[in-house]
């Protein structure tokens, strides 16, 4: 039995304001609501200033800005209670935590709303590092508040990943010089930087995403190499042989040959058609300039992983209107592609849709089936090459030569 891979070392690193709760400018607009026209800007800004970097106590941050004679403690809560926190936080969390990642708060929100905010957010005690500019003296992005938090991660441990994801660019230009990837969470305007993200997300369940993809999956070639392999093995021992070679008959017994297919899956046809030829069969590409009409008794092989590509339905259908034959190979033999043709070749793999009925895979897209594919139709090759009795002598001459 083989054992489970261990992911590699994890930080993600998340801002507040603009990450755990959707206002970036929480201060600036949910607070200025609340204080004006009574309390001009300028004077609250700084005021919020002083307070998180240690300057200021919250009681009186609170009773500056509060109404006068209020409960500056009621008035606390009121602009707790009008942030809106990030849909799912808590389980999004939980998933960050499921990967094996060290999660880490770096922020400018006050030392005293920190633990008030994450009760509300129902994720208290879920990170191991909190970095806030009071403790550091400084704010976002100084070098200080930055400092603090590589001693806080401690050395980069072999094979760590560190991402952070905030809604300032300028923040997250500040991050990269201490090797923090970038994941800029786009709520809106932020200060103009030349600095460039590797990746743009508009959730924290997409930044999860993000990270996840890092860490799962091959990390080396010898890996990938053995997963595609064991994909491909498993794939291609459940084409069903006797349709496969119904295929090749059909070949063999028709006048010309057209072949068509979408995107990555036309490219393995294409290759098909290109061994065709070789073989000595007249052959054509659906859509090339030189590709004569189809005519009733040709055959035409068409191939979809979703079966439902809207170009390769026309043509199937359009060449059964004409009296054409039509052979099919997908890995959803009921769907309308398959229902139209004469011949279906069912191609096991996972297509870009993802369905739930088809096989799990672990490349991108449908990888798995373009290769499965490319791969059963280089075997039919290879039974036609016999029934022709065709020697590499004669498929040699037949080959393109002016490359």
């Amino acid at each position: 039995m083989s054992r489970k891979r261990k992911n590699p070392p994890l930080t993600v690193v998340l801002d507040f304001f603009g990450v755990l709760v959707q206002e970036g400018m929480s201060v600036s607009h949910n607070l200025y609501q609340m204080v004006q026209p009574r309390l001009a800007y300028e004077p609250m800004w700084a005021s919020y200033m002083r307070l998180a970097v240690g300057r200021e106590t919250n009681e009186s941050f609170w009773r500056y800005v509060a109404p006068p004679k209020s409960d500056w403690r009621a008035f606390e809560r009121r602009f707790f209670d009008s942030l809106t926190p990030e849909p799912e936080l808590p389980a999004i969390i939980a998933g960050f935590r499921k990967l094996g990642a060290r999660l880490a708060i770096l922020s400018e929100i006050p030392d005293a709303w920190m633990g008030p905010m994450l009760r509300r957010l129902g994720v208290t005690g879920r990170f191991d590092v909190i970095v806030t500019s009071g403790r550091a003296g400084a704010t976002k992005p100084e070098p200080a508040i930055f400092e603090l938090l590589m001693r806080e991660l401690g050395p980069v441990r072999p094979g760590e990943r560190r991402f952070y994801v905030d809604d300032r660019l300028n923040n997250l230009a500040a991050g990269e010089r201490y090797g923090l990837t970038g994941i800029w969470m786009r709520r809106g305007a932020s200060p103009v930087s030349s600095y460039r993200p590797r990746h743009t997300i508009v959730s924290l369940a997409e930044g999860l995403r993000v990270v996840r993809a890092a860490v799962e999956g091959p990390a080396s070639f010898d890996d990938a190499r053995d997963a595609v392999l064991g994909e491909l093995a498993r794939a291609l021992r459940e084409v069903d042989a006797r349709s496969a070679q119904r295929l090749a008959e059909m070949i063999l017994a028709a006048p010309r040959v057209f072949v068509y297919g979408r995107g990555r899956t036309g490219l393995a046809t294409w290759a098909f058609a290109s061994r065709l030829a070789q073989l000595g069969l007249e052959t054509h590409v659906v859509g090339e300039m030189t590709a004569p009409a189809i005519s009733r008794g040709d055959l035409l092989v068409v191939a979809s992983g979703t079966g439902t590509t809207r170009t390769t339905l026309l043509a199937a259908g359009a060449a059964r209107k004409i009296g054409a034959r039509v052979a099919a190979l997908t890995a959803h033999p009921k769907s309308p592609l398959g229902k139209a043709a004469e011949l279906v070749v069912t191609v096991a793999g996972a297509t870009r849709r993802r369905l739930t009925n088809e096989a799990k895979s672990a490349q991108y897209g449908g990888s798995l089936f373009e290769q499965t594919l490319l791969l059963t139709l280089d075997a039919v090759a290879m039974v036609l090459k016999q029934g022709l009795a065709r020697t590499d002598q004669e498929m040699d001459r037949r080959h393109a030569n002016l490359e």
